[in-house]
């Protein structure tokens, strides 16, 4: 018997990662969380398609991995979504 990691096997996390892409047009508005501190830090705030609010950290991989489920939901490339975060972020 093998043992249980908690951390997602990288078929879960790709299936996740291509169902956020599927689900931010779906909706009117959405917050994604990053929940992999203690407490749960918002990385993006998306009103009908625009990115309002970016948080997001390209050194952090599944952040980057964001950005591209975020960059396909809305038409965008993934750099445009991770430099937007950088626009945001103070000096």
């Amino acid at each position: 018997m093998g043992s249980t990691s908690p951390r997602r096997s990288s078929g879960a996390a790709i299936r996740a990662f291509g169902n956020l892409a599927k689900a931010v047009p779906l909706a009117h508005g959405s917050l994604i969380y990053d929940n992999s501190e203690p407490v749960p830090v918002l990385l993006l705030r998306i009103a009908a398609g625009v990115v309002e609010e970016n948080h997001l950290d390209g050194a952090r991989s599944h952040h980057v991995l964001i950005a591209g489920a975020i960059a396909e939901a809305l038409g965008l490339e993934p750099a445009s979504v991770l430099k937007a975060a950088d626009v945001d972020r103070p000096a």
